[in-house]
Parts: C-alpha cells; structure tokens; sequence
C-alpha cells in the first residue's frame, strides 16, 4: 500500500475489497492501518423476514423436488429467523434449517417438509454457534490455544465459569503439547478481551 506514497507520479490502479463479519477482526492493526483500511465502510444490515423468503425460496428450488416444500414451511423459517421478527437475521442459519428439516423429513419416509419438521430441526440449529464458528477463522493460533484451554477448563469444573487462572495453567499444558512457547499473561488477557469483544466468550470481572 505504500507504493503510490513513493511513487506519487503512477497512476493509482490498484483496488482492493475486504469483506468482514466484524470490524473487531482489525482490532490488532496498528492505527494508520487501520484509518486507511476502513476509509470506505459498507454496512449489510441482518436479514430481514422478507429477504430470507427469497433466499430460501431460491435455495429450496436448488436442492428439494418441486412441491416437497410449501410457502408455509419457507415462510414459518422466515419468520423464525428474520430480524424484524425477532431472529438473528442470519441466512446460514436458516438455511440449515431447511436443511435439517428436510433430512428430519426424509428419515421418516415423509415427502412434504412439515412445520413440525422445521420445529424439529430447530432444536439442532443454534444461531449463536453458527455465528461463532464464523469468527473462529479470525483467530491466531495462540488465541486458538486459549480458547481450547477454556472449553477444557469448563468440562474439567463443570461451571458456568472459570478463573483466568485455571485457563492460563491449561493454556500452558497445551503449549507443551504443541511445542509452542507460551505468550505472558497480559498476552493472554488481551486474547480473552478480543474474543469477549468478537462474541465467542463470556468474561466478567471476579469477586
């Protein structure tokens, strides 16, 4: 990018496009990165009831036999995800939801796709993991490493929630294990920070 600022005389032809689920994914670049990368912002606002119905419509035209699965089903999906109505917004969500419930279908030899299918398949789709494994792709290694360290820690206690510490002490171990030098607890607590901030885990204060 600093091309052009040593070569003003050039005509400037290069153009690049960034596309994020977050802006917390540049939380590490430094300050002139990250005013230059975000100079020109488009925003895509949640998926609306009305948007899915199309994008569900489009996909179940794709993948079902012509009248396996009627307005109703797409519409009850809609709705269920539909920001305006309350849901996530989020197409993937929905999407395998149509999905399940056309498998839930199926594995009782229906040929229509039910409401209570849908009902049924919702039961396997959670918006939230569907958004967190999305992000995960954002991660570094060690922030990675930690969070293995957690979800470790949090079957070993069985409890809502465990201290920075028990994370830390199970961090390490899995360092060792990988043959990865271990970052310093501030490192660590800038990780938690940043995953707090990108939705995948929840951190408060203790006492």
């Amino acid at each position: 990018m600093r091309v052009y600022d040593e070569h003003p005389e050039l005509t400037k032809r290069i153009n690049y496009i960034l596309i994020m689920r977050s802006l917390s994914g540049l939380s590490k670049v430094d300050s002139a990165t990250y005013s230059y990368v975000t100079r020109y912002i488009v925003s895509f606002e949640p998926y609306r009831s009305r948007e899915l119905r199309d994008i569900l419509r489009q996909r179940r035209d794709e993948a079902f036999h012509p009248g396996t699965v009627g307005d109703d089903v797409i519409g009850y999906i809609a709705d269920l995800e539909g920001s305006d109505k309350g849901g996530s917004g989020n197409a993937r969500a929905a999407i395998e939801t149509l999905l399940l419930a056309g498998e839930a279908a199926d594995s009782e030899g229906s040929q229509v796709v039910s409401v209570e299918h849908v009902r049924r398949a919702r039961g396997y789709v959670a918006p939230d993991i569907v958004t967190i494994s999305d992000s995960l792709q954002y991660l570094s290694l060690h922030e990675l490493l930690v969070l293995k360290a957690l979800i470790r820690s949090l079957r070993r206690s069985q409890a809502p929630y465990v201290t920075m510490g028990s994370v830390e002490n199970e961090y390490r171990d899995i360092c060792r294990l990988y043959d990865e030098k271990p970052r310093r607890h501030t490192q660590l607590y800038e990780y938690v920070v940043n995953m707090r901030r990108m939705g995948i885990v929840e951190a408060k204060p203790s006492g």
